[in-house]
């Protein structure tokens, strides 16, 4: 390799220039002696992440692939945010998934010892629960509600706009704080011997409330800001590089050019140059 570009005269065989093209347009570092190093092909800067990892994981596999990524946008106490994204992975500690992990055997519910334990049984179905929903507004007749999948429910209440009667909490906020404590008090039920308490529609209100006035982020709104994109005037005795890259959809062939101007924005020096057959993301790197 020259200092200009590869020394094409050294192959002992003829490349097309297509090939030859896409051979110019990568890029090597000048700082690093020629060695090569390891590099991710999962990710543009050539890192390795698990999301990219697990993006490959997925596809390679035959598991259903769901989006959940709106439950890390929801404006909640991380510990909820994270059990509500268990829940729609079905990875919660219910007696259905225990089973499907070989933890357990049984998969009967072990507060009604009456069916299976899935987790809609546990966070809707469960016959103690009704009452628990229907103080909160959620009436028998609500098809939406008793009848849609798990990840359906969550999705659809936890977008909700409607507002908590008799409250003004909106339900959004409400709707993750029942699941979360029917949960908690589900698993002293199980493991401390407590029945469930009387108040846990008070609990459940008085704590949604509370994150609504003193954690929940409050919604600003953005002002937006109009700013020109132009050369601005340098102080005395400086000198601004400009580059830019451009890309022929067509044909693949990308290329840059850069100039220097002083304070005045005179004209000092400029470069031109074809990179070779890349992508315009490549190019303006």
């Amino acid at each position: 390799m020259l200092d200009v570009g590869w020394d094409w005269e050294k192959l002992t065989f003829e490349l097309p220039d297509e090939v030859k093209g896409l051979i110019c347009a990568i890029p090597i570092s000048t700082l690093g002696g020629g060695l090569d190093k390891l590099a991710w092909s999962g990710s543009p800067n050539g890192s390795f992440d698990v999301k990219s990892a697990y993006g490959i994981a997925m596809k390679s596999s035959n598991a259903t692939v769901f989006s959940v990524s709106w439950i890390w946008k929801i404006d909640l106490l991380p510990k909820v945010r994270l059990f509500l994204w268990l829940c729609a992975h079905n990875s919660i500690g219910v007696k259905v998934c225990l089973g499907r992990r070989g933890v357990v055997q049984d998969e009967v519910c072990p507060v009604c010892c009456n069916g299976s334990e899935a987790i809609l049984h546990a966070l809707r179905d469960f016959s103690h629960l009704k009452h628990v929903w229907n103080q909160l507004g959620v009436t028998a007749s609500n098809h939406e509600f008793w009848h849609v999948n798990l990840v359906d429910w969550l999705s659809l209440n936890v977008r909700k706009n409607d507002k908590l009667h008799g409250s003004g909490t909106p339900w959004k906020i409400v709707f993750p704080f029942v699941i979360w404590i029917i949960w908690k008090s589900r698993n002293d039920i199980v493991f401390n011997r407590k029945g469930q308490s009387p108040k846990l529609v008070l609990d459940i209100v008085y704590q949604a409330k509370e994150y609504l006035h003193c954690v929940a982020t409050p919604r600003l709104q953005t002002r937006r800001v109009l700013r020109s994109i132009r050369w601005e005037r340098l102080e005395h005795g400086w000198r601004k590089l400009n580059v830019e890259g451009a890309c022929n959809e067509l044909h693949g062939l990308v290329g840059c050019g850069g100039v220097v101007r002083n304070e005045d924005g005179q004209w000092v020096a400029g470069f031109s140059k074809r990179i070779g057959i890349t992508s315009s993301f490549a190019v303006e790197l």
